[in-house]
C-alpha cells in the first residue's frame, strides 16, 4: 500500500489490454489464454494503461498465466473486472481462487479507476475483493453495479468485508447500483456501510447510489454522509430507493451545501410532499449551476412544489426539468408556468402523468411557445387529454 504516494499522480498510458469478444460471457481455459495472448506477443507491457477482463471467467491455471502478464504492467491505472465470476459455483471456490490470483498481481499498482461489478461469490465475496480496495486508497473512481442478468450485488456482510479496511483519500466518483436483496432492512444495512465511505470521501464529485432498496434509516445515513462531501459534488443520483419524506428532509439539509451541483436526480424515492418541499426549499438561493433536476414519481402534489419558483429563480443554466409521475394537477401546472420565465435555457420539460386536463396542458404549451426558442422536448404523455388537448 502506497500510503505516502502523491494524489492524482497516475500513469497516462493509453494502451488497452483485453482478451477480445467484448460483451460475451466466456470461460477462459489454459489453452484459450495462450491463444489470446498471442495477439499481445509484441506488446510492451509497460505501455499498458488499462485492462479489460469484463465477462471473462478464468480457470485457475489460466489466471496464473494472465496474472504473470499483469504483474509486468507497471503503468496500469484502470482495471475493468466486471462479471468475472459467471458460471462458478461459490461452494467449489474456483472463481474465488482465480480472482485472488489476479488481485495479488494488482495490489502493487496505483489504480485510478476500478470496476468490480457483478462479482458476487456468496458471502465470501468481500473477503476476496477487499484486499484490492485496501491496497488502493488513492483510487479516483469505483464502480459497483449488479446489472448482469445472472449476477447480484455484494450484500450486507460482503459489503462490510469489502470496505472495512478501505480508506479513501482521493475518491471522486462512486457508482453503487442494485446492492441489496428482498430481505427486510438489508438495503439500510448496505447504505450504512457505504455511507461511511461517502463521509470519508471529501473530494467526491459524482455519486450514483440507485436501486439499492435503501429505506428511510439508510437514506438519513446517506444524507448525513453527503454533508461531509457536498462542496465538490457535481452529480447526485439517488433514484429508486425508498427514502420517504423523513429521508427527503435529511437530504434537503445536505443539499444546501452542494454549491457545485449540476445534476440532481431523485426519481421514485417516495419523498411525498414533505420531502420534495424540503429539497426545493434548500435549493432556493443555492446550487446556481444546476443543469438537470428530476424528481419523478414521488407522489408529490401541488403542495409539495409550492417553492418551485423560488428554487429555480437563480437556475439560469437549467436545461432539463422532470416532474413526471407526480399528481400536481392544475394547481401544480400553474406553479410550473410561473417558474418558466426564469429558465431561459430549458430544453426538456417532463410533465407526463401529472393529472393535467386540456386547459392546463394548452396553457402550458402556449407559455412555452411564447417564452422558449430552444426547448426540444415537452413530455405530456399519460395525462387526461382529449383530442383537443393533444392537438
Amino acid at each position: 500500500v502506497m500510503d505516502n504516494a502523491p494524489m492524482e499522480n497516475f500513469s497516462t498510458k493509453t494502451l488497452v489490454f483485453d482478451l477480445g469478444n467484448e460483451g460475451q460471457d466466456e470461460t477462459i481455459t489454459l489453452d484459450m489464454i495462450h491463444e489470446r495472448l498471442q495477439v499481445h506477443s509484441q506488446t510492451n507491457l509497460s505501455e499498458i494503461g488499462s485492462i479489460v477482463f469484463n465477462d471473462k471467467s478464468f480457470d485457475v491455471d489460466a489466471m496464473d498465466v494472465l496474472a504473470s502478464k499483469v504483474t509486468e504492467m507497471e503503468n496500469l491505472h484502470t482495471a475493468q473486472l466486471r462479471n468475472m465470476t459467471h458460471g462458478r459455483d461459490p461452494a467449489e471456490g474456483l472463481g474465488a481462487k482465480a480472482c485472488s490470483i489476479l488481485i495479488s498481481a494488482l495490489t502493487s499498482k496505483k489504480l485510478r479507476s476500478l470496476d468490480i461489478s457483478s462479482n458476487m461469490l456468496g458471502a465470501a465475496a468481500g473477503e476476496i475483493w477487499g484486499p484490492l480496495l485496501t491496497s488502493q486508497p488513492y483510487v479516483e473512481e469505483l464502480i459497483f453495479e449488479a446489472d448482469h442478468r445472472f449476477r447480484h450485488g455484494y450484500k450486507g456482510d460482503a459489503c462490510n468485508d469489502l470496505l472495512k479496511n478501505f480508506e479513501p483519500k482521493n475518491l471522486k466518483k462512486l457508482v453503487v447500483v442494485k446492492h441489496a436483496d428482498d430481505e427486510p432492512l438489508t438495503g439500510d444495512g448496505v447504505a450504512a456501510i457505504f455511507s461511511t465511505v461517502i463521509a470519508n470521501s471529501t473530494l467526491l464529485e459524482h455519486l450514483c447510489y440507485t436501486k439499492n432498496k435503501c429505506g428511510t434509516d439508510g437514506g438519513i445515513q446517506i444524507s448525513e454522509a453527503l454533508g461531509n462531501c457536498g462542496k465538490n459534488l457535481t452529480f447526485l443520483d439517488l433514484s429508486e430507493n425508498n427514502f420517504h419524506a423523513e429521508g427527503g428532509v435529511a437530504l434537503g439539509n445536505a443539499i444546501s451545501s452542494m454549491q457545485a451541483l449540476r445534476t440532481l436526480k431523485l426519481d421514485d424515492m417516495g419523498l411525498e410532499d414533505e420531502g420534495v418541499s424540503s429539497i426545493l426549499h434548500e435549493l432556493c438561493g443555492s446550487c446556481s449551476d444546476l443543469e438537470v433536476l428530476s424528481f419523478k414519481y414521488n407522489d408529490a402534489t401541488s403542495d409539495g412544489i409550492k417553492s418551485l419558483y423560488n428554487a429555480l429563480e437563480n437556475k439560469a443554466k437549467l436545461f432539463e426539468l422532470r416532474l413526471g409521475g407526480n399528481p400536481i394537477e392544475r394547481e401544480g401546472c400553474i406553479i410550473v408556468q410561473k417558474a418558466l420565465p426564469s429558465l431561459n435555457g430549458l430544453q426538456v420539460l417532463d410533465m407526463e402523468e401529472c393529472g393535467l386536463h386540456n386547459n392546463s396542458a394548452i396553457a402550458l404549451c402556449d407559455d412555452i411557445i411564447k417564452i422558449f426558442k430552444s426547448i426540444s422536448k415537452l413530455e405530456l404523455d399519460s395525462n387526461n387529454l382529449t383530442d383537443t388537448g393533444v392537438n
